[in-house]
């Protein structure tokens, strides 16, 4: 039997020993409340546990601020969260477990928490079929009904364990896409046209400046990768180049970036010249809620000679 650590679909982690306390704000009984001493317990992509001087009820929402320290450096933080759980500890101190809803001052979407599937939260015209059926857009049909058939009995409606209406309409849908080669054409064309913004860590290079910059092409860098990683295992690597092109960043600006990441043990460089996630990296980008790339573009034969 799985342990309870082992069901959870968000991972926890200790808090790095630099992380500071964090500022909660509610509305209670007797108006707006504020506590800016909240120690971190633990974290995970789906929320936090944190240690408060006052208990607070089960499904209340909260905001939560101040800044995640992490592999990256400092991320800040300002999130709705509503409460899971408040466990007394003794000597006036509660457990809470919060699962994040959404930024501060958004509605919740769907009422679901943040790390859902981005699949799952995006209207049907920004779906990406392939990202769904989590295949390759270079798979072949074999691949796509045989992925299909897999994900389509583990999320039918009828599967009292892992069943999932939402998702199995997703997954038909995009098997009725990608099976149909005129369509699938079409879907080629439309996810080509989103490349643009998809890959844009910036709105341009120019808008970050400083600590707050190297953070954002550091993040891009570990999220590209990391895609890379996932969408084909077998040619996993990027050259400075591709970075460059997919970051709209200039490789002189980038060098200071990929240093540190090597330094870290984060990314590795080949031979050939070419980087490559680690499994520091993968760590990193999954405990730390770095912003992922869910697909990697089909760039020109010529663009990707680094």
């Amino acid at each position: 039997m799985q342990s309870k650590a082992d069901q959870r679909k968000h991972p926890r982690r200790k808090p790095l020993a630099s992380q500071r306390d964090l500022t909660l704000v509610w509305i209670s009984p007797q108006g707006p409340r504020t506590d800016s001493s909240v120690r971190v317990v633990d974290i995970s992509m789906g929320g936090l546990q944190v240690e408060l001087h006052t208990a607070l009820d089960t499904g209340q929402t909260v905001t939560v601020k101040g800044e995640i320290d992490n592999a990256l450096g400092r991320q800040p933080l300002d999130q709705r969260c509503k409460v899971m759980r408040c466990t007394p500890l003794g000597g006036n101190r509660h457990l809470i477990g919060l699962a994040y809803q959404g930024p501060a001052g958004e509605p919740p979407k769907n009422g679901s928490a943040a790390g859902s599937t981005a699949a799952a939260a995006s209207p049907a015209g920004d779906l990406d079929y392939y990202e769904i059926l989590q295949v390759n857009p270079k798979a072949d049909n074999e691949t796509i009904h045989r992925v299909y058939h897999f994900l389509a009995l583990r999320y039918h409606p009828d599967n009292q364990e892992t069943g999932n209406p939402e998702l199995f309409h997703q997954i038909a849908q995009a098997h009725e896409i990608l099976s149909d080669a005129s369509r699938r054409a079409a879907h080629d064309v439309e996810l080509a046209g989103r490349d643009s913004n998809r890959f844009r860590i910036f709105e341009s290079w120019q808008s970050s400046r400083g600590m707050e910059a190297e953070r954002r092409k550091r993040q891009g860098i570990l999220g590209l990768l990391y895609a890379k990683r996932t969408a084909d295992v077998q040619h996993s690597s990027m050259s400075l180049q591709e970075l460059e092109k997919l970051l709209e960043c200039p490789r002189e600006h980038l060098e200071f970036s990929l240093w540190f990441l090597r330094e870290k043990k984060l990314v590795t460089r080949a031979d050939n010249s070419r980087f490559e996630i680690t499994c520091h990296g993968v760590e990193a980008v999954e405990a730390e809620e770095v912003p992922v790339l869910q697909a990697i573009p089909q760039l020109p034969a010529a663009s990707i000679r680094g």
